[in-house]
């Protein structure tokens, strides 16, 4: 492309010496010579500097394609990698949710089986026992207590203790 440009540049020069000789010869008032001059050297360095140009323009043009090309496939390489970052984060996640879920899932199992094994053993033992939520309402009757209060465990939810029981 310099080579293009130093090349424009020459026939411009060129170009500019026959305009500046004709224009010599016009002043001179030697209209024939100018004539002459611009139809045998004018029009070949007008046409040397027109393909010139043509064709920095056309290798201007080329490299402006090659560079939008290029743009193209770096855009397109960095939407690919977007694409694969959210993909391999989106399946970190799922592996995440999983992972919770069934640790979630375990926690509530060892709580269940936990709860089982403290009614089994409120139920078996030989004292009476209530337990109560944070407003007074009877959770939990062991059948002790029921013999004790009358009540019956299906009850319990519309029970309250209060100092009268």
């Amino acid at each position: 492309m310099l080579f293009r440009s130093k090349q424009s540049l020459e026939a411009a020069a060129r170009l500019s010496k026959v305009r500046d000789a004709a224009i010599g010869f016009i002043g001179s008032n030697r209209m024939v010579q100018a004539s002459e001059l611009l139809v045998r050297d004018g029009m070949r360095a007008h046409d040397e500097f027109q393909s010139s140009l043509h064709q920095l323009v056309d290798s201007k043009r080329e490299a402006t394609l090659t560079a939008i090309s290029q743009a193209g496939k770096a855009m397109r390489d960095a939407l690919l990698l977007v694409a694969g970052v959210g993909i391999l984060v989106l399946f970190a996640g799922g592996w995440i949710a999983s992972m919770v879920t069934r640790r979630i899932a375990r926690s509530e199992n060892d709580l269940f089986r936990e709860k089982e094994r403290a009614e089994v053993t409120l139920h078996s033992i030989a004292d009476g026992v209530i337990t109560l939520d944070a407003e007074g309402n009877v959770e939990y009757l062991n059948p002790v207590a029921e013999e004790y209060t009358g009540w019956k465990s299906e009850d319990r939810k519309s029970t309250r203790l209060n100092s009268s029981h």
